[in-house]
């Protein structure tokens, strides 16, 4: 065993023993709390350690048999790598964010690309005539950030799919957060989202779009009283009579880099490769990614998540473990 797989052992032998001693008196009390009642074979594992399994494979970049090994190895506990496939995929991974939520939000949205783990470069692209072809393209990921990096609204599609068509989504999940009464000042994006429906649909969310319109759009009046026709012919002609730099430094437009930097934490940390090769377990691992994100984004505000980890002590022992062994951006 190389010196690399050695350390990374010790430091999930002192993550898991840290989770243990903090769990000893409520691992078996939540275990009856959650086969009360249960029809069926009852869960030999809490909700909590199936959690804390989720948390230690994404910081530590685990395969299941490495952290079934690992766990079986410390802890004596025989859980198998077909037992933390079922569970890790089954497992619905929530964060208690009403606290954000409370505040008035302005958002980002863009997308990004994941590769399929270890996918040659001659199952991707193919040549025809002289010409790259996409065949076997990357994973599409879409989400919706804050301010503060949180990521609260994700889409999980394939490469076919334009940025357009994923925003579609976010849509729904933007209207739930109306309907539960939080205020949204604006959403920023790229040119990808400058079209008529996005403009039309935020309007009726009282959303305020802040998209770069292209280079080649056209400046539309209305027939009726002459004035402007939408929000994005306002933003169109105020570039082309002042300039980009001045329409840019006017609407804050240098906040959409936020979610740039949120997607290269993600890929500095995961590699940039999903290993999953289903398209349901990979939305899965996605999600697991992003979960682990926004934990450590909510624990470095100093906020509470109340979602049944104590991680005050383990994601500190992690982080510190990561970043002087392994130099993993967290």
């Amino acid at each position: 065993m190389v010196a690399s797989q050695k350390s990374k052992i010790k430091v999930v032998e002192k993550v898991i023993k840290a989770y243990l001693s903090r769990m000893e008196r409520s691992y078996k009390k939540e275990l009856r709390r959650i086969n009360y009642k249960k029809v069926g074979r009852p869960y030999k594992f809490p909700k909590s350690f199936i959690e804390f399994s989720a948390l230690i494979k994404v910081l530590f970049s685990l395969t299941y048999r490495e952290l079934s090994a690992i766990i079986e190895l410390i802890t004596h506990i025989k859980i198998s790598k077909t037992q933390l496939h079922k569970r890790l995929n089954k497992i619905k991974l929530d964060l208690d964010i009403r606290q954000l939520l409370k505040e008035e939000l302005t958002l980002i949205v863009d997308s990004t690309g994941f590769k399929p783990y270890q996918r040659g470069d001659w199952r991707i692209i193919k040549h025809e005539n002289g010409i790259i072809k996409e065949r076997n393209g990357y994973i599409k990921v879409s989400a919706v950030v804050d301010e503060k990096g949180i990521i609260l609204s994700l889409v999980v599609g394939d490469s076919t799919l334009h940025d357009v068509e994923m925003f579609e989504e976010h849509l729904n999940d933007l209207e739930m957060f109306k309907l539960k009464g939080v205020k949204i000042k604006a959403l920023y994006g790229d040119g990808a989202y400058d079209t008529y429906r996005i403009y039309r649909k935020l309007k009726e969310l009282g959303i305020k779009p802040i998209i770069r319109p292209r280079k080649n759009g056209v400046i539309h009046y209305s027939s009726v009283d002459g004035h402007l026709y939408t929000e994005r012919d306002a933003h169109l002609k105020e570039i082309k009579t002042w300039g980009y730099e001045k329409w840019r430094s006017r609407f804050e437009y240098g906040k959409r880099w936020i979610v740039e930097s949120v997607f290269s934490a993600l890929k500095r940390r995961n590699n940039e490769l999903i290993r999953s090769k289903k398209l349901c377990y990979i939305e899965k691992e996605i999600e697991r990614m992003v979960w682990v994100h926004n934990l450590l984004r909510i624990k470095a505000m100093g906020l509470s998540d109340n979602s049944g980890i104590i991680i005050c002590l383990i994601v500190e022992l992690a982080d510190r473990a990561c970043k002087s062994q392994f130099h993993t951006h967290l």
